[in-house]
């Protein structure tokens, strides 16, 4: 892998990163897609989980009527679900996306004489299914929003063509200057 390959990993890398914070800051806050419980709300539910008649461990719990809850008795100022800081979230999620962008690379890598925008097209594509293979189920099975499972199968397609178009690009130079032994 030349060194364009790895810079446009890594400049994929930060594409994914940046796509995916406005994805969820700015458009499950724009639709509203989680709705955010306030304190008085919050400390009722607390209250009820933790009463000695009811008291659930940390866990993922569905019910028979619809209810689909998510315990997890967080550590003070920890503010995320996994129990990390919220910078190392961000670091996690950062080498998440770098993960992404390579696996995404090789796939570009396979696709030859064809152009950046298809290239990046098909990437598009691809990602739209697996939102929809991710998404959509946690819609049906799991009651998850219409507004939650939009915008995360944006986030996935979207990404993903975006990160296409800096992805192709030395793949596009490295294909046009290599003949085809088959011809």
């Amino acid at each position: 892998m030349s060194s364009r390959s790895f810079l446009g990993i890594g400049l994929a890398t930060l594409i994914l990163f940046a796509w995916g914070m406005l994805m969820h800051v700015g458009l499950h806050g724009g639709l509203e897609a989680i709705t955010i419980m306030d304190a008085s709300q919050e400390d009722q539910v607390i209250e009820m989980v933790q009463d000695p008649e009811v008291t659930l461990s940390d866990g993922v719990y569905m019910g028979s009527r619809g209810i689909f809850l998510v315990v997890n008795t967080l550590a003070d100022g920890t503010d995320v679900f996994s129990g990390l800081s919220f910078p190392m979230v961000l670091t996690v999620q950062f080498i998440i996306c770098a993960m992404v962008a390579g696996f995404l690379a090789i796939v570009v890598g396979q696709l030859r004489e064809k152009s950046i925008r298809r290239r990046a097209t098909l990437l598009g594509f691809l990602g739209l299914a697996a939102g929809i293979f991710v998404c959509l189920p946690q819609w049906t099975f799991y009651g998850f929003g219409w507004k939650l499972t939009v915008v995360n199968i944006l986030d996935i397609a979207g990404g993903w063509f975006l990160a296409g178009l800096v992805l192709a690009r030395p793949q596009q130079n490295r294909s046009s200057s290599v003949t085809d032994p088959s011809s």
